[in-house]
Parts: structure tokens; sequence; C-alpha cells
């Protein structure tokens, strides 16, 4: 208690919990609206429906992690570094947005293509035209930014708008089954108008000018964010991907009580978010002064984190049945089997976000972080495939496990055996 007490006497450590405060707030909404609308939209659409909704769903966040294109991480990084730097900053800036917008034309012309192509696609178009609007939602939030500024309290304006929006139009006009299509609308127009609001305050607050980047610039920032890329997209091969292998090996309603019990499982993940998240550019910078200095709060997030999220996985595996019932209602008690096995993700989740992005990026592993990233999302496609096939969801459900603790056997490994690599013997 004494320790913590200190810590909040200091400026620096009052502005990390500041962020966390405000990121808590900001995930806050990311949680509660699932848990307010989820359990409304799937009693009035039903299973089959909501399977439909969140194979489109599943399809269109595979572009949003093109166009993130590992700018969350490497931009964040970018900006912490150069946020006293205004020239500076507003280069990086335009340089990455930039590349986001080419990245958004590309996935667009991709997405007609596969409308074109296939005809369970084409048969309900409308749905993934409607939720590709979350690209260009995504792309103006410009979270990266905000998160490197060190000043998230400003996200807090366009997420609520973009949330009690959705929330309000979701219960005032979705009445029937047949009005399923309103989702993705609601969804991803209050996700454009939220970025709006967001973009109109980095300009205005920040002093963001824009000016067209030079080709030197792009390539830097697509050299920079490559790795990165490359790992987070692999890592949604097991965290995003299984409601698409899914949605192509079983029914509908399979998908849709799959995707229910993971919505609860990743919005509890959520709730955490905040505190690692606010760390990362923390720890980029203390890794600037003094190896251990960075090494302390890797070492508390490993420590209360991962204990702490092992106490709510275990909750969730005792209750597991009341919990479908009241939040997803008797139609969908398949979810209650998803929630059972997927309930240790949240706790493992976390520990792997804490020792692969906080600690391997920042410690200068990006490239060896990727690899073992790449390894697990192409093991987990292949069991995803197999045991989806068998057994549906329940199979799905045990490839989202069997894809986080294989990832975590590998940083753990890794980073035991490169210790010489990353401590030193003069402060350690």
């Amino acid at each position: 208690m004494r320790r913590i007490t200190s810590l909040l006497k200091s400026r620096e450590h009052k502005k990390i919990f500041f962020n966390i405060q405000n990121l808590f707030f900001f995930q806050g909404t990311n949680f509660i609206v699932p848990l307010i609308t989820i359990p409304y939209i799937v009693r009035v659409i039903g299973p089959e429906k909501f399977g439909i909704l969140s194979f489109a769903e599943a399809l269109n966040y595979y572009f949003v992690l093109i166009t993130d294109y590992g700018f969350n991480i490497t931009g964040t990084q970018q900006i912490s570094i150069e946020r006293d730097n205004p020239h500076n900053r507003n280069n990086i800036f335009a340089s990455i947005f930039s590349v986001k917008l080419l990245l958004m034309v590309g996935c667009a012309v991709l997405l007609l293509l596969l409308i074109l192509s296939f005809p369970t696609i084409r048969e309900n178009s409308i749905i993934y035209f409607l939720y590709f609007l979350i690209v260009p939602g995504n792309i103006l939030l410009s979270y990266w930014f905000f998160l490197g500024m060190e000043e998230m309290h400003y996200l807090n304006y366009p997420n609520l708008i973009s949330k009690i929006g959705y929330t309000l139009f979701i219960f005032l006009f979705l009445r029937e089954e047949s009005d399923f299509y309103l989702v993705p609308l609601f969804f991803g127009s209050f996700m454009v108008l939220g970025g709006s609001v967001s973009c109109a305050i980095i300009f205005k607050k920040f002093g963001i000018e824009w000016k067209t980047p030079s080709l030197r610039e792009v390539r830097n920032s697509m050299k920079n964010g490559w790795s990165i890329f490359i790992s987070t997209f692999a890592i949604n091969l097991y965290r995003r991907s299984n409601v698409f292998i899914l949605g192509l090996v079983a029914p509908n309603a399979a998908v849709g009580f799959y995707s229910a019990g993971e919505k609860i499982i990743k919005a509890l993940q959520s709730a955490f978010e905040p505190i690692t998240q606010a760390f990362y550019p923390f720890v980029a910078r203390k890794k600037q002064i003094s190896i251990l200095q960075a090494l302390r709060p890797i070492a508390y997030l490993i420590k209360w984190l991962g204990g702490g999220t092992l106490i709510i996985a275990l909750v969730m595996v005792l209750f597991a049945r009341p919990l479908t019932i009241l939040a997803l209602g008797e139609k969908f008690l398949p979810a209650v089997a998803v929630l059972r096995i997927a309930a240790f993700v949240i706790s493992i989740g976390v520990l792997n976000y804490i020792i692969g992005i906080i600690f391997m990026t920042n410690f200068d592993f990006k490239k060896e972080f990727s690899q073992r990233v790449i390894l697990t999302g192409l093991v987990n496609v292949f069991v995803c495939f197999v045991l989806s096939y068998f057994w549906e969801e329940v199979g799905a459900s045990i490839s989202f496990l069997f894809a986080e603790a294989f990832l975590l056997m590998l940083l753990v490994t890794f980073s035991m055996r490169r210790r010489e690599a990353w401590s030193s013997p003069n402060e350690i």
C-alpha cells in the first residue's frame, strides 16, 4: 500500500494513472455496450441471423487489421518519442494516415472481388458493405495518436458519441428478425461519426496540419509497421479467425453460438486493456533511460494482472450457465460450453500482451515476436478447421484456448533463453 501511495505522488506516475483511468472509461463503454445490446440483438434476430452478422463482421475486421498495419504499436511508439516535436509529429501523422487511406482503397477492391466471386457472400452483400464502414471509422479514430501522446481522455468524446448513438438506434429501430441489416448499418455509421469527431480534435487541439507526405515518408512508415503488422495479423489468425473459419464449415447457428460466447470473453478481456495499453508508451520511454526502470512495471503487470484475470476465469467457469441464460437467453445454451472452455483465454491473453507487446517489442525483439505469432496463427488455422469440422462451436473454442496457451509457451521459452540479451548485469 505504501508503495502504491509513493507511486501516486510522482508526477510521471500520476500521468500514467490518469491515462489508465481514461482508458478504463474508453474501454468501459466498449465493454458495457455489448453487454447491453447483444442480449437484445440475439433475442430479436436469433442464432442464425446472428451467425450471418458475425461472419460478415469477422471478414471486415480483416480489413481493419490491414489498415491498422501495426501502427497501433509502431505509430504509438513514434508519436510517444516525438510528442514534444510538432514538426516530426506532424510528419508521422500525415505519413501513417496516408498509408491507411491507400490500404483502405485496396481493401474495398478486395471486398468487391470477394462478393462477386462467392455466391454465399453475394447473397448478403449489403451486410458486408455496411460492415465495411468500420474501416474508415477506425482510420478516422486514430487511436494510436492519442495513445502515443498519452492524452487518451480526448478519445472519450467520439467514443461516447458512437457507442451511445449505436445503442439508442438499436433499441429504437431493431424490432424483428428481418431488421438484422440495421445492426451493421448503425454500428458502422456511428463509428464513422465518432471517428470524424476524433479527427477534428486532432487537428484543432494538437495543431496537426495536413501535408502530403513524400514517397519516402510513406515507404518508411510501411517499413516500420511491417513486422508488427505481420504479428498482429497473425495474432488475429487465432483471435478473430475462428468465427470466419467456423462459418466455412459449420451452420450459421453454430457460428452464432460461438460468436456470442466469444464476444462475452472479449468484452471481459477489454476491461484490462486500458492498463496494458497505457503501460506500453510508458515502458518505451523508460527503456530509453534504464533497463531496470522498464522491467519493473512489466514484472508488476505479470504478477497482478496475471493473478487477477486467472480468478475471473475460474469464476466464469463456475457461473457459465446462469451467465449465458442471463445474457443470451435459452436459445443460446450451447454457448455455455464456449464460455467454460474459452474462459482462461482472458488470463493467458493478457500475459501474451504483456510479454509479447510491452516487453518484446520494446526490447527490440519485434522480429522474434512476429515469428512466434505467425507460427501460432498458422497452427490455429489448421487446428480450428479440423476441430470446427467435427465439433463446431466447441471445437472452435478449444482451438481458441489452445492457440493462446501455445503462444504463451513460445514467448516464455524465448524470453528465458535470451535473458542475457535483455537483462543488464549492472542493473539487475
